[in-house]
């Protein structure tokens, strides 16, 4: 079982997949996690604004104070936030931002794990949004990520 597992690691070191360990801190493990996050964040941020540019402006403005959308301490509210986003596009034809707000969820856990924090556990905070709303939504805490990058460092 253990041999199957590093080959599975090291095949997806070669496809240019990273392999993250599950537990205990490795610095370029969590370097790399960083920049992915990082880099998802700007992606998001680019297909959001493409997606948005279609809306009819009537849709672009968000029913949830800005105080909830910009709650950035640490690794987990983060992740928090980016389920509540992730269930807000889910199924919907924002299907790319969707895919981009899940992989980034999945990163942050992955480097949640790799720095030893505390389990992730999502609390229900939002109310359910339609989808357009939840566009809206993840443009304003997509920039305000962008903005607290730093926050990627904290539990």
């Amino acid at each position: 079982m253990h041999l199957s597992v590093v080959l599975l690691c090291l095949a997806l070191e070669v496809a240019g997949l990273v392999c993250l360990p599950l537990q205990g801190h490795n610095s370029r493990r969590v370097n790399e996690s960083r920049a992915k996050i990082e880099m998802l964040i700007k992606t998001t941020l680019f297909h959001i604004s493409q997606d948005l540019s279609q809306v009819p402006h009537k849709y672009c403005t968000s029913h949830t104070p800005l105080t909830q959308l910009c709650c950035i301490t640490g690794l987990a509210t983060i992740w928090c936030s980016l389920g509540d986003l992730e269930e807000g596009l889910k199924g919907s034809v924002y299907q790319q931002v969707y895919e981009d707000v899940s992989g980034m969820r999945t990163w942050v856990q992955t480097l949640s794990q790799a720095k030893d924090c505390p389990p992730l556990n999502k609390k229900d905070e939002w109310a359910s949004n339609t989808a357009k709303q939840s566009l809206v939504e993840g443009k304003k805490y997509m920039e305000a990520l962008n903005l607290n990058r730093d926050k990627l460092k904290i539990c």
